[in-house]
């Protein structure tokens, strides 16, 4: 399946992007006509069919999984790419069986220099769920705290899947994994992370052990 990002913008439409002091101005060359009390969009950047990785993410909000676009912006990604990109909306379009451009999703990016990543967040995957359950608490003493978690991932779809699983742990305590069912890494001071393969039409089971002194 064929799928682009619809990024609106300047070579097609004749905008012209350059630098001041810490910013990035977009001039257009060219008059448009508001009226009084109308609110117009110009489009600043259109680029189909740029390659893209789609993940899946899941942060333990109930049984949904995210579902996040990524692609670098570049011109080696695309000759369209390589611009500073503003704040503001991004839609993504996807070819369905027929050949028909569909509308799948809308997400707000940030300001964005060239050469840097995008990710566009889609909303949640239909046939990928999630659950996240504790099952175990334990005070050996009062300055330890030990909980063991489990979370399940169930993918449903004909071909398997990588999701990554974001784990928030208490940051303002020192913790420790004792036990851990797949490798983690440390994503920041109170968050880690599992990349976990998910086999088409089955079901994968992370477990650990934390220990909070």
């Amino acid at each position: 399946m064929s799928q682009g990002l619809n990024v609106r913008g300047a070579a097609q439409l004749g905008f012209r992007e350059k630098s001041f002091a810490e910013y990035h101005l977009y001039e257009l060359p060219r008059p448009t006509t508001i009226r009084d009390k109308q609110v117009k969009q110009i489009q600043l950047i259109d680029v189909v069919q740029v390659p893209i990785k789609r993940a899946y993410q899941y942060r333990g909000e109930n049984n949904k999984v995210r579902v996040i676009l990524q692609f670098k912006n570049s011109k080696q990604t695309h000759p369209g790419l390589g611009t500073a990109l503003p704040k503001g909306p991004i839609r993504v379009y996807q070819l369905d069986a027929d050949g028909q451009t569909e509308f799948v999703g809308l997400d707000r990016i940030d300001h964005t220099p060239k050469d840097e990543r995008v990710q566009v967040k889609l909303g949640y995957a239909f046939e990928i769920k999630g659950e996240r359950v504790r099952t175990g608490n334990r005070r050996p003493n009062q300055n330890v705290n030990v909980q063991d978690w489990r979370v399940r991932l169930r993918n449903h779809k004909d071909e398997p899947v990588t999701v990554e699983i974001l784990e928030s742990l208490e940051g303002r305590k020192n913790w420790e994994i004792l036990k851990k069912s797949h490798e983690f890494r440390k994503k920041d001071f109170r968050t880690i992370t599992f990349d976990v393969e998910v086999p088409a039409n089955a079901e994968t089971v992370v477990t650990y052990t934390v220990r909070y002194t």
